[in-house]
């Protein structure tokens, strides 16, 4: 197999990461949230806990404005530099962007974890008074 062929799958598979890591490094970088309820799967309110990644939003922008964007860049490195260099520059985009979403994750899990503990003692202790009442 030539370079140049090695390079176009290498780049297919980079876009192919990017369709989950962009979205997924803007829901983390959105932060903690709560999720909504949902009665068509029987979600209730009480049920809804804490939660961090991928959201519509997140999903959305990543798909509309920020795929289209590496892929335009993609192109033109394309044009002048060739496929192998712009096979390099898109991963060294990815890279970063990687980072970042690993270490927000660790963070927002924590932040998810503490406020989901947090709120099951209220609930606990609501209903405790509730039954001593």
């Amino acid at each position: 197999m030539p370079i140049t062929e090695i390079s176009g799958h290498i780049i297919l598979l980079t876009f192919i990461y990017a369709l989950y890591m962009i979205p997924k490094s803007l829901g983390e970088y959105e932060g903690v949230k709560k999720e909504q309820p949902d009665p068509f799967i029987g979600k209730t309110k009480e049920k809804c806990k804490w939660t961090h990644g991928i959201t519509f939003k997140s999903a959305s922008i990543g798909f509309i404005i920020l795929l289209p964007l590496l892929l335009f860049i993609e192109e033109i490195i394309r044009k002048y530099f060739g496929i192998t260099i712009a096979a390099i520059i898109i991963i060294l985009i990815l890279i970063p962007i990687t980072y970042y979403e690993r270490k927000q994750s660790k963070i927002n899990k924590i932040e998810v974890d503490k406020r989901n503990k947090k709120e099951e003692e209220l609930k606990a202790k609501k209903k405790k008074l509730e039954e001593n009442n």
